[in-house]
């Protein structure tokens, strides 16, 4: 093997490895994105549901005159974001 071919053989090698560094970063990147959606619309449900929690706990204490502390529980919600709601 002269010269020139083994030059033509690193060249191969190197073009070949670039190839496949953005074939895994773009499929790295892919995934990841993904997996950062579905994390995030997990997230923002939960974080809904919380919300929920202290409007309807917020709703006992101001129609029903529920005591915050019981309707926070009763709703499953934080009683510190229900006080918070109130004002108190």
């Amino acid at each position: 093997m002269n010269l020139r071919e083994m030059d033509i053989r690193r060249e191969e090698r190197q073009a070949a490895l670039a190839e496949g560094m953005q074939i895994g970063l773009s499929k790295g990147l892919k995934q990841g994105l993904n997996q950062g959606i579905k994390q995030g619309l997990a997230e923002g449900k939960t974080q809904g549901a919380m919300e929920k929690s202290v409007e309807a706990a917020v709703i006992a204490v101001q129609k029903y005159n529920a005591r915050p502390e019981v309707a926070a529980k009763d709703f499953n919600a934080p009683l510190p974001k229900v006080l918070e709601k109130l004002g108190q």
